[in-house]
């Protein structure tokens, strides 16, 4: 494939199954997003989700945890995994407002989220979507067939529907990840 535009970048991290993890995560995203020249709206809404989502996974999850954010052209897709094959259910906020509104944030500042299993190595991921600025150069489009990070293809129950240039993909910013 001919590179003809800006790469993209990617972060992919293996995270403690402690809170600890919360912070380390913030920090990385903001830092590619940061580079990337996002908007510190969008750096800020990005982050917060992110936060969210390693939280549920040290809170509710099983070791390890992981996460992966492409950043390209004016989007960015991510997810964050663990080892639990239990999938995330929006729930009522508690009483005392100390938890339960992590899933009702996440659906309010990304542009997409949801989860599936991962079969493969077991647990699950919650995968999120944001836009972004574009970069002033166009970025190289993957070949087709390319399929990013071994997601399964069309028909295999994950949340994605095949490769990116094919015609049943119909979001430009619905990436595997």
């Amino acid at each position: 494939m001919a590179a003809t535009g800006r790469r993209p970048s990617v972060l992919t991290l293996a995270l403690p199954h402690t809170p600890e993890a919360v912070g380390t995560a913030r920090h990385a995203v903001r830092d590619v997003l940061e580079k990337r020249g996002w908007p510190e709206e969008l750096v800020e809404n990005a982050v917060l989700v992110v936060s969210e989502l390693v939280t549920n996974a040290v809170v509710h999850g099983l070791p390890p945890i992981e996460l992966r954010l492409q950043v390209i052209s004016g989007f960015a897709a991510g997810r964050v995994a663990d080892r639990s094959p239990e999938l995330p259910v929006p729930a009522e906020a508690d009483a005392d407002g100390e938890g339960g509104r992590g899933l009702a944030i996440v659906a309010a500042v990304a542009v997409d989220w949801g989860s599936y299993l991962l079969p493969e190595r077991g647990g699950k991921a919650v995968w999120f979507e944001f836009r972004g600025p574009p970069d002033l150069v166009p970025a190289a489009r993957p070949s087709l067939g390319l399929r990013l990070w071994g997601v399964p293809g069309p028909g295999s129950g994950g949340p994605f529907r095949g490769d990116l240039n094919a015609p049943s993909f119909s979001s430009p910013f619905r990436w595997p990840v």
